[in-house]
């Protein structure tokens, strides 16, 4: 009977030492693809101190690794993040494990302000406390400088569109209104979306292919278009079209209103 008990305990023996083989083998498997892949990662305890982190997560922070091991990250986070972060690792919904797209603000080093899109995957013992949270997390910082960027100059666009005393319409190629600056919502309306030769001109039908002037800029690539149209109140306007190139590579057409009404009666 001994010797069966003895046998079996070595059996279990070995068996634990191989499970504890593969286990170590995985989490070294583990670690080489966090330190690998493009994306930043790494994993903090409970209290938010650095258990482990990829090159990328240091150096995007301007540290060596070395430097962030071990370390809390709670210094590297501003005010707001700091309380997000606590809030998702203290969350009383202990069912709760992962996290998507969250956006926390780090503080480099040097001081500058980096702004990350994260996914957190919160690690429970067998008692549901937290043995650790892995992070992955991309770097956004640059392509909100760009839209920024892109917000700001739309809005100069915008203002100077919206404060010139000329009006500007934009025709796209199946002849609908695209746009419409303030000046010219004064005097017809806001018609975007609407038929231009309707608006306009006063038809039911497209005009004629040889006297629409959208039709020249349109498809006989003329390179501007003169020609002169009144509103309703009687005032003459001189319309000069542009060709002007859409995104999809499509072309639509600039027309530039001119009221030259004072000019004719001088």
């Amino acid at each position: 009977m001994k010797d069966i008990l003895t046998s079996q305990l070595a059996t279990q023996k070995k068996a634990f030492e191989k499970l504890q083989r593969g286990y170590d083998k995985l989490q070294k498997l583990y670690g080489e693809l966090c330190e690998y892949i493009p994306d930043i990662n790494f994993s903090v305890d409970e209290q938010l101190g650095v258990i482990d982190c990829n090159t990328a997560f240091a150096y995007l922070l301007g540290y060596k690794r070395e430097e962030l091991i071990g370390k809390s990250l709670l210094p590297l986070f501003t005010k707001e993040t700091q309380i997000l972060a606590e809030k998702i690792i203290h969350n009383p919904n202990k069912k709760e494990n992962q996290f998507r797209n969250i956006r926390y603000q780090l503080i480099r080093k040097d001081g500058k302000i980096v702004e990350v899109n994260t996914d957190i995957d919160v690690v429970h013992d067998g008692k549901r406390r937290i043995y650790k949270s892995r992070v992955f997390f991309q770097d956004v910082s640059e392509t909100k400088r760009l839209r920024e960027e892109v917000e700001n100059k739309q809005y100069m666009l915008d203002t100077i569109l919206n404060t010139i005393q000329e009006g500007v319409l934009i025709i796209d190629p199946h002849y609908k209104i695209q746009f419409m600056n303030k000046y010219l919502i004064k005097i017809f309306g806001s018609e975007v979306g609407n038929d231009c030769y309707k608006i306009l001109h006063g038809r039911e039908s497209k005009c004629a292919e040889n006297k629409c002037p959208d039709f020249q800029i349109l498809n006989k690539n003329e390179p501007f278009h003169i020609f002169y149209r009144k509103d309703q109140r009687g005032n003459l306007f001189e319309i000069t079209s542009f060709p002007f190139p859409n995104m999809d590579k499509t072309r639509s057409v600039l027309q530039i209103f001119r009221d030259i009404s004072e000019n004719r009666r001088l």
